[in-house]
C-alpha cells in the first residue's frame, strides 16, 4: 500500500470475515496515507446476503465506487441511474455506474454528472465486460485523464470484451 497510487478492491473480497477483515485493514492504511481506494461491488448476490447496510458500512471510506447498474440499484434503492448516482454520490467521491450497452454515467461529489454512450457491437460474451471498464477507467483516471476520457476508455474497453468469447480478449 505504501508505494501505490490507488488500491482497487473486489467486493468479492467484503462477503467472507477473513479476507474482510484485510480489505478492511487495507483501506484504513490507504486512507491513512491518502491514497484512494475503488471498489467494484462484484454481485449484487452477494450484497443481498450480507445485507445492503454491512456492505455500504465496509466499504465506508473508499473513493471510488464502480457498480452495475442491478448492484446500484440495490445498494441505493433507486430505480433510475440518476436516483442511483445522487442516492451513492451522497456515499463515495465519485461514482461510475456501469450500463452496459447503454454506456456509463459517473457522478462526483461537486455533483458534476457526466454520461456517455456505447457505440453498437456484436455482442457474443459478456463475462469480463465490466472488469474491463473498470480496467480502463482506472488506467485513464490515474493519468490524469478527465472524467468524460475515463468514462470512454471504460466503455471502450467493455464494449471490446463482449465482442469475444471469455474473460480475456
Amino acid at each position: 500500500v505504501e508505494s501505490a497510487d490507488l488500491v482497487v478492491l473486489s467486493g468479492y473480497s467484503f462477503f467472507a470475515r477473513g479476507p474482510r477483515a484485510v480489505v478492511r485493514e487495507i483501506m484504513k492504511k490507504a486512507r491513512l496515507r491518502k491514497i484512494p481506494v475503488a471498489i467494484d461491488p462484484a454481485s449484487s448476490g452477494f450484497i443481498q446476503d450480507v445485507g445492503v447496510e454491512k456492505f455500504i458500512e465496509w466499504t465506508k471510506g473508499a473513493a471510488i465506487l464502480l457498480p452495475n447498474r442491478q448492484e446500484a440499484e440495490l445498494l441505493s434503492g433507486e430505480k433510475t441511474p440518476a436516483g442511483q448516482l445522487a442516492k451513492l454520490g451522497e456515499l463515495y467521491d465519485l461514482v461510475v455506474l456501469k450500463l452496459g450497452a447503454e454506456g456509463a454515467c459517473a457522478i462526483t461529489k461537486e455533483a458534476k454528472n457526466i454520461r456517455i454512450a456505447a457505440p453498437k457491437v456484436a455482442v457474443v460474451d459478456s463475462t469480463g465486460a465490466g472488469d474491463a471498464f473498470a480496467a480502463g477507467f482506472l488506467r485513464a483516471y490515474l493519468s490524469g485523464a478527465s472524467l468524460e476520457k475515463c468514462l470512454g476508455a471504460g466503455v471502450g474497453n467493455g464494449s471490446l470484451a463482449v465482442t469475444q468469447i471469455g474473460a480475456q480478449p
